[in-house]
């Protein structure tokens, strides 16, 4: 189904993707990432028999955290004992998917493959194997870029999230050493630098959501204005066009949760909008 919908127009997906569980963050982590991988799968023409494998590997990528649950729920940094441990999940998932059944040897061996290498990095300076560029599989990479970027752009117990801007920089700024270089830019491409869900403010000091994307014109998005100049809520939100209002462009990317507004009911909503919360 994610194949699918990622074949129309994409960006109220991709606003779903930017929501967080607020009971246990890998749940929505899990689907988030299968979202994005999927994203940049498409964005390299693979046909619909690799989207699919693809699409388990990332929705299973971590699946050995399911036996250190009460580690990864910890609400404190982890101690380097504990990142050890965590690291360790990769080889709980291989346990984990050895004795799946109901799916050929050939399926379940490469999908163990996948999940164990989507900690490797570019320069070989991941875990476990400390692979490197072309030695990690394909899918790998590509869970990589989605797994990373997700984990940004969430709260964790003990952090708060980078906005999806910043994060977008992050990546490309490590592309070099930590990534595979033609997959992050297949996915600044369908991402853009501004993704759908987060919030700009414009050069006339309006505040807006980031409803569409623009192909080839990463800072020219479609945006929807909600917050007038003076900080109220705008009663009939507008919609514009980036890349057709040459007088209108982004001033600077914002964290909605971070405003100073006097409306403190819609301060509430955009803090809410964050989470997978009834009736939003």
């Amino acid at each position: 189904n994610i194949i699918r919908l990622l074949d129309g127009p994409y960006e109220d997906l991709l606003f779903l993707a930017g929501r967080a569980t607020p009971d246990m963050y890998l749940y929505g982590h899990s689907v988030n990432v299968c979202i994005l991988s999927l994203l940049i799968g498409k964005g390299l023409n693979l046909d619909n028999r690799k989207l699919l494998v693809l699409g388990y590997c990332a929705l299973l990528h971590d699946i050995g955290m399911a036996k250190i649950l009460d580690l990864a729920a910890k609400n404190e940094k982890f101690s380097a004992a504990e990142h050890n441990q965590i690291k360790k999940h990769v080889l709980y998932g291989q346990e984990m998917l050895r004795k799946f059944t109901g799916i050929s040897e050939e399926f379940k061996l490469l999908i163990t493959k996948v999940i164990y290498q989507t900690h490797e990095r570019k320069n070989g300076a991941g875990y476990p194997e400390g692979l490197k560029g072309s030695e990690i599989h394909e899918f790998a990479r590509i869970i990589t870029i989605a797994d990373v970027y997700e984990a940004l752009t969430h709260p964790r117990s003990y952090r708060d999230l980078i906005i999806p801007h910043e994060a977008v920089k992050m990546i490309i700024n490590n592309a070099e050493e930590d990534f595979d270089s033609e997959m992050v830019k297949v996915f600044v491409e369908h991402i853009s630098l501004y993704p759908p869900g987060s919030y700009i403010r414009l050069n006339t000091d309006e505040i807006a959501r980031v409803i569409g994307t623009r192909e080839g014109l990463p800072t020219r998005p479609k945006v929807q204005v909600i917050i007038d100049a003076s900080g109220q809520r705008i009663a009939a939100p507008k919609v514009v066009d980036l890349s057709a209002a040459p007088m209108l462009f982004i001033k600077e990317p914002v964290d909605e949760t971070k405003m100073k507004l006097t409306d403190k009911k819609l301060a509430l909503e955009l803090k809410a909008m964050r989470w997978w919360v009834k009736g939003l």
